[in-house]
This record gives C-alpha cells, structure tokens and sequence, in this order.
C-alpha cells in the first residue's frame, strides 16, 4: 500500500503567514511614521502604536472566545 500527497497546501499556509507578519511589520511602522509627522513627539507616538498589535490580539481572542471556527 502507497499513499501520495496530491497537493501539499503547507508551504502555501507558511507563505502566507509571513506574509501577514511582515504586512503587520510594514504597518506598525507606518503607524508610527504618520503620527510622528503629525504629531511632532516621539512620546505620542508610541501609544498609537502600541495599539495596533494589542487591537489585533484582542480582536483574535474575541474570536477564540467565541468559537469562531474558518470553513475552510
């Protein structure tokens, strides 16, 4: 008995999750370019930037909280 793999979606999946990671990087970073424009203080800053990845992490626990399950 043999078995195949037609389609190995795991290197698809891993592709896609750093993808994700580095958009988030290049977003935090955006975040904080705009409002040290705006702003003029790097202090005033880092709040807003702070609350992006922590939105992020609540919006995901909400799901979990919830059992939000993909259908894929």
């Amino acid at each position: 008995m043999r078995y195949a793999i037609p389609y190995d979606s795991s290197r698809f999946v891993k592709i896609s999750i750093s993808q994700v990671v580095e958009t988030l990087l290049e977003a935090v970073a955006l975040v904080f370019a705009v409002m040290y424009l705006f702003l003029q203080n790097w202090r005033y800053t880092v709040i807003p930037t702070l609350v992006v990845p922590i939105t992020l992490l609540g919006t995901f626990g909400v799901l979990l909280a919830l059992a939000f399950r993909s259908t894929c």
